[in-house]
């Protein structure tokens, strides 16, 4: 399986905690943020964690991410209302 790039994970959907089966949790979104004082090698130690967390949670759960990835991105076409075209209307 191939791994996303940043900028293609950071354009994902963010789900919901229903979605995600938390809805009973006390889980608060925040936002993160950071020192500006990191070194140029505290930042990299931090990003190498994580970069090993995200390979962690894909080889676990990579399957599951697909698959709700493939959900997000298909549609059902009665989701969509007719435009209103008459196929016997003539083309321009």
């Amino acid at each position: 399986m191939k791994r996303k790039t940043r900028a293609q994970r950071a354009q994902q959907r963010e789900y919901g905690l229903a979605e995600l089966g938390l809805a009973n949790t006390k889980a608060i979104p925040r936002t993160l943020r950071i020192a500006a004082n990191w070194t140029p090698k505290q930042a990299m130690a931090v990003y190498e964690i994580l970069d090993d967390l995200m390979d962690v949670i894909w080889r676990q759960y990579g399957k599951d991410i697909q698959r709700a990835l493939k959900h997000d991105r298909t549609y059902d076409a009665k989701d969509f209302s007719s435009p209103g075209i008459d196929e016997t209307d003539v083309p321009f």
